[in-house]
């Protein structure tokens, strides 16, 4: 799961620049604004609180499974990252107590072929259905195109009929894991000149 920092490169992100021009405004979405930005080393928080915060069946799918334990270090990974092997974006929302995120996207390069990179988005469950996750990934999937990546690649659980369904949607090609019956992996293959992969302009589905 690319989210658990496999592969990334902790060591360069403290010297790493924050691509700041990278970071967006969405259109109002239930009466809300939203801001998307790459993640930052003093996100670890708010990236906390959204990983509580979901649901046992959000967390069961996102994990494939899994359990995760929620350490400072693995936090750490998550959001001191070097924005070029391993790539994040996040969407927020203000509320009254402050900066609440409510999706993420991210791409970790993998170590043996930097042309392929390993991809995660996970949508929190109030926002789900509404277009968030979609979008989001366009966005990563336009990131990723642009900083040379040619193949993108993640594990699913076959019960995640949600995910599969945006996946075929963006283009991704889904085919049983050669190694687990319950998993399914989903390929999507970029070249420098393909369009946009989905509607950006649009919250849909």
């Amino acid at each position: 799961m690319a989210d658990q920092g496999r592969n990334s490169a902790s060591a360069e992100a403290a010297d790493s620049p924050y691509p700041a021009e990278l970071t967006t405004e969405w259109p109002l979405v239930y009466g809300r604004s939203i801001t998307v930005r790459p993640i930052r080393a003093d996100d670890a928080d708010i990236e906390r609180r959204f990983l509580d915060g979901l649901s046992p069946r959000t967390r069961y799918h996102r994990f494939l499974g899994g359990g995760i334990s929620v350490t400072p270090e693995w936090l750490a990974r998550l959001t001191n990252i070097d924005y070029r092997t391993h790539m994040a974006f996040i969407a927020t929302t203000l509320t009254g107590g402050g900066e609440d995120m409510i999706a993420v996207a991210r791409y970790i390069r993998l170590a043996e072929d930097e042309t392929s990179a390993e991809y995660a988005v996970t949508v929190a469950d109030a926002w789900q259905g509404h277009g968030v996750g979609r979008r989001l990934m366009t966005m990563l999937i336009a990131h990723a195109r642009g900083a040379g990546v040619r193949r993108l690649v993640g594990e699913i659980l076959g019960s995640n009929a949600g995910m599969l369904h945006m996946m075929h949607s963006l283009g991704f090609e889904v085919h049983h894991h050669p190694d687990a019956r319950e998993l399914r992996l989903a390929t999507l293959e970029l070249r420098a000149g393909d369009p946009p992969a989905s509607n950006d302009s649009a919250f849909a589905g």
